[in-house]
């Protein structure tokens, strides 16, 4: 056997040689397709860097000079009240200015500047408050409340003291409605903005206290969601004061007013107050810097803007200060960084974009971001020099054209790889399944060799006895009935190889009822499964379509006999035929409780010389055309076959016919 090939060892050679060639061709492909990568992906980080380090820079000039731009119109103000609101409506990252002089002799704060705080000395020695301090010291609280609320004149100042001095003593006991209606009786309205009540000369402080007033007069009477907006109103407008009112108020901003706030009974806009106690925090952060440290230094002699920053304080800040145009004059602009970072301009191709601290912890979106996953990273420059801009990881906007050209260089390669593994998987698939019909066609010749020699030997015999026994016509006739027996039988054999050696092809069409066609092959098999014990059940419906009858009656006839061959010898058998669709479509079911097949090899059950063969199946003949038979008669009616495992564990073939289009 090992001579009748004598090209495969050589071919085989060929073929693992080839392999060899393209596994270290792919390794080495691979090496420098890994390398090349990571020289793109430097490349290209180190330009997402540039690029975002010139952003910065460009980014951080045009904020100095609009800076430089801001000062020069300080410089020609004659209203700096006015130029800072102006400044605020122009630009939203600007939280307030400051003007001061610093001078040797004593520096002076030209900007903000206090406001005007409360006399008590003036206000106890007036005769309407001194007689009602002297009632209050006699009298219950609601009597002496009617003495202050009748100190009424012209001057808002006497008058806004002594309603918040009857309106405290009114709500000490629980008068509520009494408080609000004193509180109301000042011509001053109760929410007068309190920038405005302040060029007015009166103090903040009363102001304030007088809001928390009415804000507790209204939720004691059940008019929360009222006092609920007169609280927040009044932490907001602190919040857009200047420092030195800030710093005054403060008091208020982080204790009375977050508490009154949690009597009105309404849900609380944390983020909203969060917000406004962070920004007058960092305004009274900045007052309070520039009034102890640099109202103290001296006129500097270069004239570039400085910055000065604190953010790692309780309240960060941000200022930018420089010489105004007299010369002898110092102004500082506070920046909102947050507002600010929002200028930062946006780029297109390049990705996610996050700033944050020398922590870790995200600044800017305010959604925190995964900062373990930066690409890139550039620190800003003196502006912001505790903060660095990182971009995130996933760099695929900008890559397109070194992708392709990458993909260019190793398109060649992958696809000679490619061809080349389909070429050996297909000629390794090709030997097999030659290796595979060859084996089958020597069982095949094999089978049939034994089963032709024994019907000869058979005719032999029985001519050799004939001659002898010539004179017995008795015995004549017994052998020459056993020669023709064994005749049919050599007859049966060879038509099954010609059946082998031709596909089933149809011949003629015609319109059938394979029920009445399974019916009557079904009376042909009866007397069969009645002899081995066995059940043929029809479970039929009506179905017209045109068939080559032969065929499908050869089809059929193939199955039940498989389904009598390998029954099981421990139980009943049971067959049921069953058939249904319509004059395009028909199905032809052939179930039983038999042997079934086994898992592995039911993917090449429908193949040429395929036998199932085991301990139980060795002995039941066949050739391994049978189902092979039943494929091709399918196929030649545009349909196919299909094997089932029964619940049983039994077959169940199904088969699909098409009519004639």
């Amino acid at each position: 056997m090992g001579t009748s090939h004598p090209a495969k060892l050589p071919r085989r050679t060929a073929q693992w040689v080839v392999v060899l060639a393209l596994v270290i061709i792919s390794v080495f492909a691979v090496q420098r397709t890994i390398l090349l990568g990571q020289q793109l992906a430097d490349e290209e980080a180190e330009r997402a860097e540039q690029t975002l380090r010139v952003m910065l820079r460009y980014w951080e000039d045009a904020v100095f000079e609009d800076a430089a731009q801001w000062i020069a119109e300080i410089s020609q103000s004659d209203d700096l009240w006015e130029t800072e609101v102006n400044l605020q409506r122009r630009t939203r990252w600007i939280d307030a200015i400051y003007v001061w002089t610093p001078d040797p002799d004593g520096p002076k704060l030209h900007h903000p500047v206090k406001s005007p705080a409360e006399q008590p000395e003036d206000l106890l020695s007036h005769p309407c408050i001194f007689h009602a301090n002297q009632i209050a010291a006699l009298a219950p609280a609601y009597e002496s409340s009617i003495a202050f609320r009748e100190c009424r004149n012209n001057n808002a100042i006497y008058h806004i003291y002594s309603s918040s001095i009857a309106a405290a003593m009114l709500l000490s006991e629980n008068h509520d409605s009494a408080a609000w209606t004193a509180l109301n009786e000042v011509k001053t309205p109760l929410l007068i903005p309190i920038r405005q009540a302040i060029d007015s000369g009166l103090s903040p402080t009363r102001l304030v206290v007088r809001r928390i007033q009415g804000a507790q007069a209204l939720a004691r009477s059940g008019q929360g969601p009222k006092s609920h907006a007169i609280l927040l109103s009044t932490i907001r407008e602190i919040a857009s004061m200047p420092g030195p009112q800030i710093a005054e108020l403060a008091p208020f901003t982080e204790f009375t007013i977050p508490y009154e706030l949690t009597q009105t009974g309404v849900d609380l806009d944390r983020r909203a107050i969060g917000h406004a106690t962070t920004l007058s925090n960092a305004k009274r952060s900045a007052y309070e810097d520039i009034s102890q440290r640099l109202i103290y230094r001296p006129i500097p002699e270069e004239t570039n803007l400085m910055v000065a920053v604190d953010p790692y304080g309780q309240s960060p800040y941000l200022l930018i200060y420089g010489v105004l145009n007299n010369g002898r004059t110092m102004a500082a602009i506070q920046l909102n960084t947050t507002s600010l970072l929002e200028s930062l301009p946006i780029t297109d191709h390049l990705p996610t974009r996050v700033i944050f601290n020398a922590e870790g912890d995200t600044v800017y979106p305010q959604i925190p971001q995964a900062t373990e996953d930066l690409w890139v990273t550039v620190p800003f420059g003196r502006l912001l020099p505790h903060l660095r801009a990182g971009l995130l990881t996933d760099p695929t906007i900008g890559r397109h054209t070194d992708m392709v050209w990458l993909a260019s260089q190793l398109l060649p390669i992958l696809l000679a790889f490619l061809l080349g593994g389909v070429a050996i998987v297909t000629q390794f698939r090709l030997d097999r399944q030659q290796r595979r019909l060859f084996q089958r066609q020597r069982d095949f010749i094999t089978r049939v060799t034994h089963e032709l020699k024994t019907p000869i030997a058979g005719i032999r015999l029985m001519a050799e006895n004939l001659e002898i026994s010539s004179q017995r016509q008795g015995q004549s006739n017994t052998f020459a009935q056993r020669i023709l027996d064994e005749s049919d039988r050599l007859s049966a054999r060879i038509d099954e190889v010609l059946k082998a050696a031709k596909t089933p092809t149809i011949r003629h069409r015609v319109v059938t009822d394979l029920a009445t066609l399974c019916t009557s092959i079904a009376q042909d098999w009866d007397d069969r499964f009645i002899g081995v014990g066995g059940k043929l059940v029809l479970n039929l419906n009506p179905v017209q379509i045109a068939v080559d009858k032969l065929l499908v009656e050869d089809a059929v006839n193939n199955l039940i006999g498989n389904a009598l061959k390998y029954r099981k010898s421990n139980q009943a058998l049971i067959c049921t035929i069953a058939t249904h669709g319509n004059n395009k479509k028909a199905i032809i079911t052939v179930s039983d409780n038999g042997m079934g097949i086994p898992s592995d090899l039911r993917s090449t059950i429908f193949e040429r010389f395929t036998r199932v063969e085991d301990d139980e199946r060795g002995a039941m003949g066949g050739h391994g055309l049978g189902l092979w038979f039943v494929k091709k008669t399918a196929k030649a009616h545009r349909g196919s076959v299909e094997y089932k495992q029964t619940t049983s564990g039994g077959s169940q073939f199904i088969v699909t016919l098409k009519g004639v289009r």
